[in-house]
């Protein structure tokens, strides 16, 4: 049974922590390219940009980093889980903290893209209230669709019913 994990805001001296996650997530069989160290610690720097990490014991697990793109919207750029602590909660986890930080922040929509074929992906996110919105024909250099998703934050009503 894995450590229960712990989730906290990341800080800017957590960039290189995310790198490392980042290239054990991402490599060219994934079709998605690591993002740099640098490129994480910009994010970090950015305004309305948000990051969680997730720490089991005393080791990353896993990591989330949205940013407000404005009129109560905002975008799950990533969520990634070191390999061995995959399907084990933390990407849920993750995305539940991140869209309930948002919601208290007043974003009111939280969407997202992924590739067509990441099939673990899709199921994840539409399990954790994320509904598909549209596709983007060959969106990614591969030729590969992107799904475009969307999820109604806390406190927004959808056909009359409050939302989670």
């Amino acid at each position: 049974m894995p450590a229960p994990i712990r989730i906290s805001i990341c800080k800017h001296a957590d960039a290189p922590i995310i790198a490392g996650l980042e290239s054990v997530c991402f490599t060219p069989e994934s079709g998605q390219a690591p993002w740099s160290e640098r490129s994480i610690s910009s994010a970090l720097e950015s305004a309305g940009t948000h990051c969680l990490i997730a720490m089991d014991d005393n080791e990353a697990a896993g990591y989330a980093i949205a940013r407000e793109v404005g009129a109560g919207e905002a975008e799950l750029l990533r969520v990634a889980v070191r390999p061995e602590a995959r399907r084990h909660g933390v990407a849920r986890a993750l995305i539940e903290e991140i869209s309930n930080l948002l919601a208290s922040r007043g974003c009111t929509e939280l969407h997202l893209e992924l590739r067509s074929a990441n099939a673990p992906a899709l199921a994840l996110y539409e399990a954790t209230g994320f509904g598909q919105t549209g596709r983007r024909t060959a969106y990614y250099g591969s030729g590969e669709d992107a799904i475009l998703m969307k999820r109604v934050l806390a406190g927004e009503q959808q056909d009359g019913q409050p939302t989670r």
